[in-house]
């Protein structure tokens, strides 16, 4: 019985993860395709072929910096 709630617990933990990853990975290909950046192709294919770990890039390398930028002004 014990082990069945420790695998019913896995297997949720890991739905809530993927889930949380996708919802991620929406929010910073929707705040791409808002920018206006000459290199969107690029991070689009960066996002398509890396997927969460491209949308944890794109959040350090450019999202990031633009709210940095916008708290200095």
């Amino acid at each position: 019985m014990c082990a069945a709630l420790g695998i019913i617990w896995f297997l949720t933990s890991l739905f809530m993860f993927s889930l949380m990853a996708l919802v991620f990975w929406f929010w910073m290909l929707i705040d791409l395709l808002k920018r206006d950046t000459k290199d969107k192709l690029v991070w689009v294919l960066v996002f398509i072929f890396l997927n969460v770990i491209g949308a944890v890039l794109y959040y350090f390398l450019v999202y990031a910096e633009k709210q940095r930028k916008k708290r200095k002004k």
